[in-house]
């Protein structure tokens, strides 16, 4: 059981070795590793040859701004998955999921001119100022998935990201974080401990990038435009092909950490199923830069985006008081300790406040904002698996359709308000 991770190796590739002077790891621990050999996959240099590839900037400060962030993100990363299941659930998925997502988003913004609408003399001036808004707001977008672990080091302390890079072995297991507002919270507190200082400095002769990017990364993705929705985007497309087998790896210590972790390993995937063609002599890209001829391809890794971007939405729209629940003629409504989602008036007030977001998911009808945000599955279901439920309004004796949702899950830590007085629920046969 224990055994699991040689269940991916590739003999054909067989992993490098760590340095030998390392002490033992006891069983069911990892042991730390290096940016360089955390890095030294093909694969994982692959992608960041295509970063370097969709960079504009010198190579000083593609390192000063770019690699430095990204080798410090790696280090909290480590050998973690992204999450118990799916197509990064295996030691080292994050690390992938990080890298494939950023070089995803970094093809996709070379389709845009931004900013959006600026006059092209603006565009071509702040270009790179946005594609490093891009790059980071990508990059940190992945750190929220470290605030559903639970990482324990070899001497019984409980160790967090907040407190550095590892420098003991470690095990780990899931403690899934629902309050997503703690979770953006959470990756927030890394991104600015993580950003470069003399890149904000950069980065703040143009407002409005630096505006762009700090709503991001405060967990205003929603509001955040085109930046989001890159991400986003970045990010579904991560999530439908997984990478490379892990079986290309550098060779950690194959004992697990926690025992309910290392079973759910078992189910993956056999080796062979997931296949590229990876070149041989890319050069390393976390090392010198200079001279180097660094020429590709998911929390958010994201299935289903436009949904994703929906629910983000409606909870900053209701924390800003951009919505207020429980107007006579409003679009949300508290009954019964749920939000009352009213439809299809919902979405289209969506679809008109995020039409710019929206452009790069190329989605212009609110049926398919509607069909990514039931496959999300935050929202209840009548017994007979219906989706929506019906309401009426107590004094015009109107019929309302919608959909039903925990309030926690929209509201958070936040103050629910009070059940509505004018609706009540009824099931749909």
């Amino acid at each position: 059981m224990l055994n699991t991770l040689f269940f991916w190796r590739d003999k054909a590739h067989p992993p490098e070795p760590l340095s030998d002077n390392r002490s033992p790891v006891p069983a069911g621990y990892f042991a730390p590793a290096s940016v360089e050999e955390l890095l030294g996959t093909p694969l994982r240099q692959q992608y960041l040859q295509t970063l370097w590839d969709y960079s504009s900037l010198p190579r000083n400060l593609y390192q000063q701004y770019y690699l430095t962030p990204l080798g410090q993100c790696v280090l909290l990363m480590q050998q973690f998955p992204v999450a118990e299941q799916g197509a990064y659930a295996y030691p080292g998925g994050m690390i992938d999921c990080l890298l494939k997502t950023l070089a995803n988003a970094v093809k996709r913004s070379k389709s845009y001119m931004l900013p959006p609408g600026a006059d092209p003399e603006d565009q071509a001036t702040q270009g790179a100022a946005w594609s490093a808004v891009i790059v980071w707001a990508t990059m940190f977008s992945v750190l929220d998935n470290l605030a559903h672990l639970h990482i324990e080091q070899e001497n019984g302390q409980v160790w967090s990201p907040v407190a550095g890079v590892l420098d003991k072995p470690y095990r780990f297991r899931f403690v899934p974080e629902t309050q997503p507002e703690k979770v953006y919270g959470y990756s927030a507190m890394l991104a600015f401990r993580l950003l470069p200082e003399e890149g904000l400095r950069w980065l703040s002769r143009w407002p409005d990038a630096l505006k762009a990017l700090s709503m991001f990364l405060a967990g205003y993705r929603a509001q955040s435009g085109v930046v989001g929705a890159i991400v986003l985007q970045a990010g579904e497309g991560s999530d439908k092909t997984p990478p490379v087998t892990p079986s290309a790896l550098p060779d950690i210590s194959p004992d697990y950490a926690f025992d309910d972790y290392a079973a759910f390993l078992q189910s993956a995937p056999p080796p062979g199923e997931y296949v590229e063609n990876i070149p041989d002599d890319l050069p390393s890209a976390m090392g010198n830069v200079e001279g180097a001829d660094l020429s590709s391809e998911p929390a958010l890794c994201r299935s289903h985006p436009a949904g994703e971007l929906f629910i983000d939405w409606l909870r900053q729209s209701l924390q800003l008081k951009k919505t207020i629940a429980n107007e006579p003629d409003g679009h949300v409504y508290v009954i019964a300790g749920s939000v009352f989602l009213k439809t299809p008036s919902i979405f289209h007030r969506f679809m008109a406040e995020q039409r710019e977001a929206l452009r790069p998911l190329k989605i212009d009808n609110w049926r398919d904002v509607q069909r990514q945000f039931e496959k999300i599955n935050l929202h209840r279901r009548q017994r007979g698996g219906a989706n929506v439920y019906q309401c009426r309004n107590r004094e015009s004796q109107k019929v309302y359709h919608g959909y039903l949702l925990p309030a926690k899950e929209i509201y958070g830590a936040a103050t629910v308000p009070a059940d509505t007085p004018l609706l009540e629920v009824s099931s749909l046969n």
